[in-house]
């Protein structure tokens, strides 16, 4: 055979497809070697561990080492322009180093080869390049301006008038190439246009069956023969572009027939589609154990959009959005339930989508050696304060007890400044969000009936499939999360810190807008379907199961711990404070309140009691810290009502490094809010010696470790602000801190003991199921 040599580039959303096509040319021109450009370093990663024959991945920065004139084009393009930009580059990187190949042929990744490509060689005769025409039909006409040929198939001669287009090629993309009609360019493709004009032993390939597509579909008949695709009874099909086809809405495969206006007959789809994509999603499944999301980023690169282009997309976007609900009750697209493709017949006796009720789930055969694997999911962003926090540490100490336990866990979080926070500890966390479907789900669970047609759609939303296809066997909420409500397989754990919507269902945030009927879902689900509830308090599992019949034996009590970033603050470093300090235009001595700006936050009280305080003769500095969640400016309001503009510091969200120093130089720590009992920063204030104030409602977490008063009477707490100014009282309520905190630690490890006493349960229960 003739020594023929084929490259691509892709990253990791193009990798089944990219797989797809080495399989393929491997079936029907063997032997024959595929260099692929690897656009990610998962795509490389992956396509090491794979070892496959005859396939030769290079990473991108060995690339860019090689070809320095391209890799200073990535600043000013953005990434698909700098993806196409690197085309002839690596066309021609590859043909300096194949040099006893006699063809060098560049491939898109998502070509698919029907039959071998020698056919298409054996019309080339003496080319030096050969190029492969759109073949548009009369109705795209008016796509001809992105140029006459397809970039899906350019090959090259290794002889000196093919290196010589090649070269040529490459030199007019470093100079222009952007994802737009400029005259006759548009990104690396217009510039095809012109290799006739300007070079000899330029060869148009002829063969119809070459590059049949979506936009060239519609000039042919499609026929089966043998088992063979014939393009108008006569000529094989050689290789199909899959251009435009994706996975969208979650369950679905969708092509762009429609949007080229092309038809999409039962043979194409049956004979053209299908095969492709089971070949796609047996490779999805083949390289899911080794595919780490957690590296899975393309390479970013900037460019500038004008509105024009903006808004342009957004149409075409929509379009798209419209074309593939059509296709969905046309049956054009594909679905996919648990990676395998089924047919969109929506009853056909067995069940919606055509699964049977009642059938098992297609699962991998049970490994008994193999360790249960806990998602642990930390949906809350740093700026809520205690509810990033107390997550935070009950993460670290379950990544611990899981080394000891031979429990694996994997941490998710919807926010990429907590992956970069994680990392600080030593956790490496993946990314996970909701996305459009999850959300539709979510609001037909709303509605009700949806639970009770899933006994027969038997549906898993994406959120889930993507935490299966991690070998998730049990997920960990660490706050009490809207996501379990998408979770209709997995068993899933979850924290719950308060009930405080029923306790004080007066306030806004807890109420307005449907908000309290989300919550009371919300916690009845958690309630009653969690396999283990977690809670900071004995009463907190007593008022869930009055309210929403929580079983105990399903319950227990961990209570809160301070802030990590807190205890790690304990090492007297006065330089490290005094920059704090600095920083804020603060000296010590002042009243501290950390709270997000709530109305049951209570910082009306606070600042009534201050002002007042200052009337009787006795002044006092306040600080307040927190992000604003829509009382920030009722509280600048107030401030400026109490003229205590110069007596109030409001410094706004502060970095959770920066809270020990805050606490250590302030007076007191002041908490008024309505809910409760728990709050995180009692235990942070205790932690460093701080005296608090707090509301008498709550003694029962506090005991005799502060000074106590009614949070609806401002005299009340002016006079405990007082009495915090006494030696004698402030020494008492450091010892009794350490004491709380003694108290506290006990009920911790006790808790944590029944936590990892239960997940041994659950990880002998997995084998049933």
């Amino acid at each position: 055979m003739e020594n023929r040599v084929y490259c691509t580039c892709f990253d990791h959303n193009y990798l089944s497809r990219g797989l797809a096509l080495y399989h393929s040319l491997q079936r029907h021109a063997p032997g024959s070697r595929l260099w692929v450009l690897c656009l990610s370093n998962t795509c490389y990663q992956v396509l090491v561990k794979l070892d496959l024959p005859d396939l030769i991945a290079v990473p991108m920065a060995d690339f860019e080492a090689a070809d320095l004139q391209v890799a200073a084009t990535r600043s000013s393009r953005s990434t698909i322009e700098y993806y196409f930009t690197c085309t002839p580059a690596w066309l021609l990187y590859v043909l300096e180093r194949e040099t006893t190949a006699e063809w060098v042929t560049y491939l898109d990744g998502d070509l698919y080869f029907f039959e071998s490509p020698a056919t298409i060689f054996a019309e080339l005769n003496d080319a030096a390049v050969a190029i492969i025409p759109h073949r548009y039909t009369d109705k795209l006409q008016r796509l001809r301006k992105f140029g006459i040929y397809n970039v899906g198939w350019v090959g090259a001669r290794n002889d000196p008038d093919g290196i010589a287009v090649v070269k040529w090629w490459r030199e007019q993309c470093i100079d222009w190439c952007y994802d737009y009609v400029d005259g006759g360019r548009f990104a690396d493709q217009g510039y095809l246009d012109s290799f006739s004009r300007l070079f000899a032993r330029v060869k148009v390939i002829e063969n119809v069956g070459a590059n049949l597509a979506p936009w060239n579909i519609g000039n042919h008949r499609i026929d089966v023969r043998d088992d063979k695709v014939l393009i108008d009874g006569k000529d094989s099909l050689i290789f199909f572009h899959f251009q435009g086809l994706k996975k969208s809405l979650g369950w679905f495969i969708f092509n762009s027939h429609r949007r080229y206006r092309a038809p999409f007959s039962q043979t194409a789809s049956n004979h053209i589609y299908k095969p492709y994509v089971d070949e796609l999603l047996a490779i999805e499944k083949n390289i899911d154990p080794i595919f780490d999301a957690s590296d899975a980023k393309p390479l970013q690169r900037s460019g500038a959009v004008d509105g024009r282009r903006y808004l342009r997309s957004k149409i075409q976007t929509t379009r798209d959005r419209v074309f593939q609900l059509l296709d969905i009750v046309s049956g054009r697209a594909f679905l996919v339930v648990d990676g395998m493709r089924k047919s969109l017949r929506f009853w056909n006796g067995n069940g919606l989508f055509g699964i049977p009720v009642g059938a098992p789930d297609r699962r991998k055969d049970l490994d008994l050696n193999k360790p249960l694997r806990v998602g642990v999911i930390l949906e809350q962003p740093l700026e809520v304060g205690g509810g990033f926090q107390q997550p935070l540490n009950d993460l670290l100490w379950f990544r611990d007890w899981a080394k000891s336990a031979g429990t694996e866990i994997v941490v998710f979080t919807p926010h990429a400044r907590s992956i970069e926070l994680l990392q600080e500890f030593g956790v490496r966390a993946r990314f996970l969000k909701a996305g459009f479907l999850d959300g539709l789900a979510l609001f037909m669970k709303y509605l009700g009936p949806f639970d009770l047609f899933q006994r027969f759609l038997r549906v898993r939303v994406p959120l889930e499939k993507q935490l299966m296809r991690n070998g998730i066997d049990v997920v960990y909420f660490t706050t009490t999360s809207i996501w379990h409500l998408l979770l209709y397989k997995l068993p899933f754990i979850i924290t719950i810190f308060d009930g405080c919507h029923r306790d004080a269902p007066e306030f806004d945030e807890v109420r307005e807008f449907g908000e309290f009927e989300r919550r009371e879902i919300l916690f009845r689900s958690a309630s009653t379907k969690a396999v283990l509830v977690v809670a900071n308090s004995a009463g907190l599992i007593a008022d869930l199961g009055r309210r929403y019949a929580l079983e105990p034996n399903r319950a227990i009590c961990i209570p809160f711990s301070p802030s990590t970033y807190v205890t790690r603050s304990l090492t007297n470093d006065s330089t490290a404070d005094a920059a704090v300090l600095e920083k804020y235009g603060l000296q010590p001595g002042y009243l501290f309140y950390p709270a997000q700006f709530w109305s049951h936050k209570n910082h009306s009280t606070l600042l009534a009691a201050v002002a007042l305080l200052r009337d009787e003769g006795s002044t006092h500095k306040l600080v307040l810290c927190g992000s604003d969640r829509g009382a920030g400016r009722r509280i600048d309001t107030l401030v400026a009502h109490y003229n205590l503009a110069d007596q109030v510091s409001i410094i706004g969200f502060v970095d959770s490094t920066e809270l020990g120093a805050l606490y250590r130089a302030a007076s007191a720590l002041v908490m008024p809010s309505y809910f409760g009992p728990a709050n995180l920063p009692p235990l942070e204030a205790w932690t460093v010696g701080t005296p608090v104030i707090y509301p008498e409602e709550f003694e029962s977490f506090v005991g005799d470790a502060a000074v106590l008063f009614d949070y609806d009477n401002t005299r009340s707490l002016a006079d405990a602000i007082l009495r915090t100014g006494s030696p004698e009282v402030r020494a008492s309520l450091r010892k009794a801190g350490d004491i709380r905190l003694q108290h506290f630690a006990e009920q911790i490890k006790l808790g944590r003991q029944q936590f990892a006493d239960n997940m041994e349960r659950l990880k002998f229960r997995r084998l049933a199921i």
